[in-house]
């Protein structure tokens, strides 16, 4: 279990390798507690958290750094999720790959869950994009409170192609989605005591 990496971590990332973020895999691991910002840059699967989840939790974690991948998958907090839970979860940055890009998770197969997670950044990629998660298989997967703000979509001039969809009739992903930050906000900060500080 890691928790609560120093106040903030700035990390600074830039290679041709698969795999980066703050955690490159885990598999099992709980990673829990902490903020990042920063850039982190890499090949496939780049996440500003983790860049691949085999397995384990990542929780509590908010996100102001931008992430690219000069390949496959990129996420504002975890690169390629294929098991494992995603929780209160916040990014606020700029997301960027030439496929498959999400504003919380790059791409996610498998079974496993996300909940309670909140985007207002900035998504992009040349095709496979969405302001959450985008789905790779979507049989065995759990979908909560997923969020991301159509504002800060709308307004994006994308370095990519193709951006999430700012159409609230076309948002897909377990019936949840919203524009309005504060509607989220409100229910993160009461679930399991965790209070996410956007001042800091």
């Amino acid at each position: 279990i890691v928790k609560g990496i120093s106040a903030n971590p700035k990390i600074n990332v830039e290679t041709s390798l698969d795999n980066q973020g703050l955690f490159g895999v885990i598999n099992g691991a709980t990673i829990e507690n902490l903020s990042v910002s920063g850039s982190v840059i890499g090949r496939s699967m780049v996440g500003s958290v983790v860049g691949k989840q085999l397995t384990g939790n990542v929780r509590n974690v908010y996100s102001r750094a931008n992430v690219t991948a000069n390949s496959n998958y990129a996420g504002g907090i975890v690169g390629y999720l294929q098991n494992g839970n995603v929780l209160n979860a916040f990014y606020k940055g700029e997301t960027i790959a030439a496929a498959y890009a999400g504003g919380i998770v790059g791409g996610a197969s498998n079974s496993n869950s996300i909940t309670n997670t909140y985007s207002a950044g900035k998504v992009s990629a040349n095709n496979y994009v969405h302001g959450v998660v985008y789905e790779t298989d979507a049989r065995y997967l759990t979908r909560s409170n997923n969020y991301y703000d159509v504002t800060v979509t709308a307004n994006y001039m994308q370095t990519k192609t193709t951006k999430p969809a700012t159409s609230l009739s076309v948002l897909t992903i377990g019936n949840s989605f919203t524009d309005d930050p504060t509607a989220y906000l409100g229910s993160l900060a009461k679930n399991e005591g965790f209070e996410l500080n956007l001042t800091h």
